[in-house]
């Protein structure tokens, strides 16, 4: 078995692996789940944290906040040469958040005992995750978005100052200016909402035309700038999120810049990866689907009594989040390699269906 059956659209399957990414997208998958045991709507750590230990856990969040835009990142860096339309892709993400889903709600059922519902099994067919939703939209319109890095480098500057004054200065200044004053003021063009906090498929698309630009622009920046400006925006992003949450969203400029420079800063490393790095790093779309279930979070969770571990207690609070990020981004990992070994041979099988290799695009094909 080629070990390339095991890895995830996230890098082309011609390139070759680099060691500093590897290792970023492990912290990255750590990173998530530490933001959702954070979460006061799923985990719940905010929601126990008292006090100086409440300002711990915001400084591990402004740490973590960078974890989804770096992710677009490393699919811009990998996928900008792209240029035919597969959609096995989009299939295997479907087929995979689909199992892995099903798989958990069986557990859910069996081990903690709640009602099965004809209902709650369909909706488990129905991809729910925003993230995966964005993402696949974006791994299939990828070999549109490549004809960007055709045209030149200084427009490419231009057209990239414009979306990122329009879609991260311009909201980010918003953002801040309803927190502090308590109004809503609201400027649609991203979505009625307003710029919903980044998670849109516009900041994505944005995100990934960055990682394309750095990579066929070789774009580089010292170590030593970039790791030290990304720990210095993480100290003004915690300073700030005592007085408003609404630094750490995705589309924030200060969330945005440190994203940047924590890819460049591994994206600098030029070793080539190992096999058990790469291997742990290609779990990292099975790890953000698993941890999301009812089963991981909140089931297995709660099951940690975290009430007496996250209090006013900063050291405890601490060490808790960051061992239970731990702990269950690994698992998940583990589960994610193991399931993905099983299957392997159905996966080949299955991308090898007729009308699914047919229907392949080629933009730089002259026939099209």
């Amino acid at each position: 078995m080629n070990k390339n059956d095991l890895t995830l659209p996230t890098q082309d399957e011609n390139s070759t692996r680099k060691l500093g990414l590897d290792v970023l997208k492990i912290f990255l998958f750590i990173f998530v789940v530490l933001l959702h045991i954070n979460n006061k709507e799923m985990g719940g750590a905010f929601n126990y944290a008292q006090g100086n230990a409440l300002y711990g856990l915001k400084t591990l969040e402004s740490i973590a906040v960078i974890a989804v835009p770096c992710f677009i990142l490393i699919s811009g860096y990998f996928l900008n040469k792209k240029t035919k339309f597969q959609i096995n892709k989009v299939l295997f993400i479907y087929i995979l958040n689909t199992s892995y889903c099903l798989i958990c709600y069986v557990l859910d059922v069996l081990i903690f005992k709640t009602q099965f519902t004809a209902n709650e099994f369909v909706k488990e067919f129905i991809p729910r995750n925003y993230y995966l939703n964005f993402y696949s939209v974006l791994i299939f319109i990828s070999p549109l978005l490549n004809r960007f890095f055709k045209i030149k480098q200084k427009y490419q500057i231009v057209y990239l100052s414009t979306f990122l004054c329009l879609f991260v200065l311009f909201p980010t200044a918003v953002d801040l200016f309803n927190s502090l004053t308590d109004n809503n003021v609201i400027f649609p063009w991203m979505s009625t909402n307003g710029d919903n906090a980044g998670y849109t498929l516009i900041y994505f698309i944005l995100m990934y035309l960055i990682g394309g630009f750095i990579s066929t622009n070789k774009v580089r920046l010292k170590k030593y700038i970039t790791l030290p400006i990304y720990f210095l925006l993480t100290i003004v992003i915690t300073i700030i999120s005592i007085k408003t949450e609404t630094i750490w969203n995705y589309n924030d400029i200060l969330v945005t810049t440190s994203s940047i420079m924590l890819f460049m800063f591994f994206e600098s490393i030029d070793s080539c990866s190992n096999r058990v790095v790469s291997s742990i790093s290609s779990c990292s779309l099975g790890v953000f689907v698993l941890h999301t279930t009812k089963f991981v979070i909140p089931d297995i969770l709660s099951c940690m009594n975290m009430s007496k571990y996250v209090n006013d207690n900063t050291f405890s609070s601490m060490l808790f989040v960051v061992l239970s990020s731990l702990i269950i981004s690994l698992t998940c990992a583990i589960v994610d390699y193991l399931l993905r070994l099983s299957v392997s041979p159905l996966k080949k099988k299955i991308m090898n269906i007729s009308f699914i290799k047919k229907s392949i695009i080629d933009l730089d094909d002259p026939l099209n």
